[in-house]
């Protein structure tokens, strides 16, 4: 099994239900909005801390929406 296939796996394992796949994905897109934004205003470190605050921070305040149901 190549490495690709591993990863792809792995993140599919991750991101189980739709609702995670469509928080996260527009999680991604504010964080590379975000980021292009910052470097543009050439600020530098907010533009680096962007993705951390967009791809980290956000899905974990968002935990109870996107965790399973039991």
């Amino acid at each position: 099994m190549s490495r690709f296939a591993k990863a792809f796996d792995a993140g599919r394992n991750v991101v189980r239900n739709r609702r995670t796949a469509l928080l996260l994905s527009v999680f991604a897109f504010m964080a590379v909005d975000a980021t292009i934004t910052e470097y543009l205003e050439h600020r530098y470190v907010s533009a680096v801390l962007a993705p951390v605050f967009f791809l980290l921070v956000m899905p974990w305040l968002s935990w109870r929406w996107i965790k399973p149901r039991d």
